[in-house]
């Protein structure tokens, strides 16, 4: 949930208002430089979105490699323990970390 509200908060508004102008209209041409001067103002964000991937990626393969192995039938510890668990809150909160990663993406 916590990587879910820094998305949320930090990054989808950022994204989602980058190039739109300020003042003016769309019509409008952009002064010489300005480009270049957006994407100066917009490196910041974008590394901290790349480390924010990187931990959301990292977040999502240990959770699928904890199930796997908990979920082999060879295991000892889902036999005894974790045979008949339903671990609905790991699988929603996977879901809801793809949907960040996906929403991120569209944006």
């Amino acid at each position: 949930h916590e990587l879910n509200y820094i998305a949320e908060t930090n990054f989808y508004p950022k994204l989602i208002m980058f190039g739109v102008p300020v003042n003016g209209s769309e019509d409008e041409e952009t002064p010489p430089g300005e480009a270049v001067e957006q994407i100066g103002r917009i490196l910041p964000l974008l590394q901290e979105l790349s480390n924010f991937v990187n931990r959301c990626h990292d977040c999502a393969v240990n959770l699928v490699q904890q199930l796997a192995k908990l979920y082999n039938a060879q295991e000892r510890l889902y036999q005894s323990t974790f045979q008949f668990v339903h671990l609905l809150p790991c699988c929603q909160a996977l879901s809801q970390l793809l949907t960040v990663l996906v929403t991120l993406d569209a944006v």
